[in-house]
Order: C-alpha cells, then sequence, then structure tokens
C-alpha cells in the first residue's frame, strides 16, 4: 500500500479531506496534519512521515503556495527525492507560476476531475493532452488504468460535426432542436453526444473482437479503459513515432486491414484513422480516439471515410514498403461490404476494377414513373371504395 503525504493550507481542508478520501479508496494510505497546530515536536512529526512517505502530494492552492510551512515541506520531500505529485485545487493557480520543483511535472487538476477521480483511481501520471481530452496513467487497486478526461470543443469546426454526425441518434425533438439552433442546451447536448458516441464505438467494437482499448466505464465526461503498454510495461507508442522494416511494414499494415474490415463487419467506420492514433502494443498495433467514428450503413460520408481511413495506412507504411502504393484495399473492402460479401476472414487482394457499365438512365426514369402512377391509380381505387 502505497504511503501518500498531502501537503496543503488551512483554507482548504474539505477539499483535501475529499482527496484523502479518495486516494484512501484507491487502497492507498494517505497522511495529513489535520491539527495544523505548530511548535517543534509537531515539525518534527511532520518531517518524519514526510521521511517514511512513498509519494508526496502537494495540494495546490493559491494560500499554499504562500505557505513557508509547505513551501518547506515540498522542498524537504524533493531534497529525500521522494516522488512529487502537484495536485491543483483551485483554477486560480496558474501552473507557469509552480516552484521549480514542481514545474517539470504534470500536474494533476482536481479542481477539474473532482468526483470524476470516484472511479476510485489514482492518477500517477497525464498522458497527453489535445483538443478533445486529457488522458492521465491511474491505479485502481493493483491495476495500472487510462483515464480520457473529455475537455468540451471548441476547435471542432460546424463541418466536421455535421459530417460525423449524421443521423447519430438524439434523445428526443426537443433535444434535436437545441442542438441545430445551437442554444447552450443543444451545445451540452451536442458534446454529450459526441463522447458516448466514443463510449459505445468502443464497447460495440471490443464485444466484436477489435483491437480497441477495453472500455471498464464512464460518467461525468471521464471514460476509463485499458492502458496500452509496450513490450516493457510503458505506455505504447503511437505507430507514427516507430520505425519499421519493409516486411514489418506489410505485416502491420494487413493486420490493420484485418481491423478496418472487423470494425465495418460491425457496422463502424474510425473516420479519422491514421499514424496518430494508433498505438504499438507489446501484442501488436491498437486502434484509439474513436469519438468521430461513423454509423457504416447510416451515414452518407461513410465510404469517403473509410477510404481516407485505409489510404491514411497506404501513405504511412508505404514509406517503409512502396508497393503498398500500389494497392487499393480501400475500395475492395467498401464494393464488398455494399454488396453483402464483407466478413471477418475476408481475403483481399489490394486490387479494385471499378463498374464501367453505362447507366441506362432513361430505363431508371420509366421504372420511377410507372412506379409513380401505379400508386395514383391505387389512391383512385380507394377513394372509390370509401
Amino acid at each position: 500500500m502505497t504511503k501518500v503525504f498531502i501537503s496543503y493550507s488551512r483554507e482548504s481542508q474539505e477539499a483535501v479531506n475529499a482527496l484523502a478520501e479518495d486516494v484512501r479508496d484507491a487502497s492507498h494510505d494517505p497522511w495529513f496534519d489535520e491539527k495544523l497546530t505548530g511548535g517543534q515536536r509537531w515539525w518534527d512529526s511532520i518531517l518524519e512521515q514526510i521521511r517514511v512517505c512513498d509519494a508526496f502530494f502537494y495540494a495546490l492552492t493559491p494560500d499554499s503556495l504562500e505557505s513557508e510551512a509547505c513551501r518547506r515541506e515540498y522542498r524537504y520531500a524533493d531534497q529525500l527525492g521522494k516522488p512529487l505529485v502537484p495536485v491543483r485545487l483551485s483554477e486560480q493557480v496558474k501552473l507557469e507560476y509552480l516552484p521549480n520543483a514542481l514545474s517539470v511535472v504534470h500536474c494533476v487538476d482536481y479542481w477539474v476531475l473532482g468526483s470524476k477521480i470516484a472511479y476510485k483511481s489514482l492518477v500517477v501520471r497525464q498522458l497527453m493532452s489535445g483538443k478533445e481530452a486529457t488522458v492521465y496513467v491511474v491505479r485502481r487497486g493493483d491495476e495500472t488504468l487510462c483515464a480520457k478526461v473529455y475537455k468540451e470543443a471548441t476547435e471542432r469546426s460546424f463541418r466536421q460535426a455535421v459530417d460525423y454526425t449524421e443521423n447519430r441518434k438524439v434523445r428526443n425533438s426537443r433535444q434535436a432542436r437545441a442542438m441545430a439552433k445551437g442554444t447552450r442546451f443543444g451545445r451540452q447536448a451536442t458534446e454529450a453526444a459526441w463522447q458516448s458516441a466514443e463510449v459505445d464505438a468502443l464497447y460495440r467494437l471490443a464485444a466484436a473482437g477489435v483491437r480497441v482499448p477495453k472500455p471498464h466505464s464512464f460518467g461525468d465526461g471521464v471514460l476509463l479503459m485499458d492502458l496500452v503498454a509496450d513490450d516493457d510495461g510503458n505506455s505504447a507508442p503511437r505507430i507514427h513515432d516507430v520505425e519499421f522494416t519493409p516486411d514489418e511494414a506489410r505485416v502491420q499494415h494487413a493486420s490493420l486491414l484485418r481491423e478496418v474490415v472487423r470494425m465495418l463487419c460491425a457496422g463502424v467506420v474510425h473516420g479519422d484513422l491514421s499514424e496518430f492514433n494508433i498505438l504499438m502494443g507489446a501484442d501488436g498495433p491498437v486502434i484509439i480516439d474513436l469519438p468521430q467514428a461513423v454509423d457504416a450503413a447510416g451515414n452518407n460520408h461513410a465510404s469517403r471515410m473509410l477510404l481516407r481511413d485505409v489510404a491514411n495506412l497506404r501513405t504511412f507504411f508505404g514509406r517503409f514498403a512502396a508497393d503498398l502504393l500500389d494497392t487499393d484495399y480501400g475500395n475492395e473492402i467498401w464494393s464488398l461490404f455494399r454488396w453483402g460479401a464483407l466478413h471477418p476472414d475476408v481475403v483481399l487482394t489490394g486490387r479494385f476494377e471499378a463498374d464501367t457499365t453505362v447507366v441506362d438512365l432513361g430505363s431508371v426514369v420509366r421504372v420511377i414513373d410507372d412506379a409513380r402512377e401505379e400508386e395514383a391509380a391505387r389512391r383512385l381505387r380507394m377513394q372509390a371504395a370509401g
């Protein structure tokens, strides 16, 4: 059990109580001075607790940063080589003004996470931060997991939103109208739908055997899922950061095409697949980042997105194996899907010949006209019978 020392100022007592409870629920042993009495004997006991702790949490507030006692505590912990974990309890704390020993450490935004740490997980470190979310490595009991904390979307264009959200179901007509008008409630509903799309896709794809991180839970804008690790147990790199031999590139390209096929058989198109959202795990590539996933049958842009996803794989792996650049797996896969011939074990060739048969538009129009006339005659018969 990890012993955690929490350094704080009196003004943040309530928040520290909650933080300590979350740390305790994560099967760790928190300690903080609840009395704050003062005196030499008190100070000696504080130093002893720092000496025996396994990790030092600095509860950051404007008051704790001004507190001489807190500053002495973190300096002592730093001298002892204790792992330093700054935990921001107030948005008024500006990270650029942190003391040197803390400024080089990833900061846990507890004021943002708040009840979200109720997943009973202890944040270990920040893994990455992007436009849509911040990802943390967390501990839950003996497990090391990944927590994706969604941000409000402010940088996606309307065009992108329309393309990706077409045909997504909403709760009711009021919600749909609000989302269309862009009201405050509508924006909140849009963001909730965007987040739940990734969660739904992950559960759906994991059940279909697609190589995605296994989801554990979702709530309050936080998705808890498996951490994809490399051979050494560290967080896996993106394939963008990995060098491949020509043979390795062909193997991994073929492996990812199988995952694309499995996804499409499950009715899902990633929509933004590239070397930047595929991780090279210990047992092979794992596909991540699915908030833009679309329904293959219900979205008119699905074919274009599928072709782009496959083209991105071809372009990336073609850097290592140039023969891949002459393939056309995207059109082959979509054609098989369109004609109901796609299945997870399908054998792909990488070749595709477009149907160049000239369409007889005149015959199509005549069929439509015949159908209209038949429907009009049926209505007349019904009126006469009535």
